[in-house]
């Protein structure tokens, strides 16, 4: 179970990171657009680890929201465990 959480955090990371990344915002441009910490923002990226509040804040300046984040998030989770079976 650790493994699945960890792997869907790792995700929503990886995705916020690709974002920003398209959107051409540094990682300090996005923080203080966003009015969180930048090293809450570096650890959401780099592990997923970081509060809903702080998904929220990000995604809202990357043009999309949580739900629509987690539900992409979900979507992979199904896909890859497809190809497990």
């Amino acid at each position: 179970m650790e493994d699945l959480f960890g792997s869907l955090k790792w995700h929503c990371g990886h995705i916020t990171r690709r974002l920003r990344e398209d959107l051409q915002l540094t990682q300090a441009q996005l923080a203080k657009l966003s009015g969180i910490p930048l090293s809450a923002l570096q650890r959401l990226e780099d592990s997923g680890d970081g509060s809903l509040s702080v998904l929220d804040s990000v995604s809202a300046q990357l043009r999309t929201s949580t739900p629509a984040i987690l539900e992409y998030v979900r979507l992979i989770n199904v896909r890859m465990s497809q190809y497990e079976t």
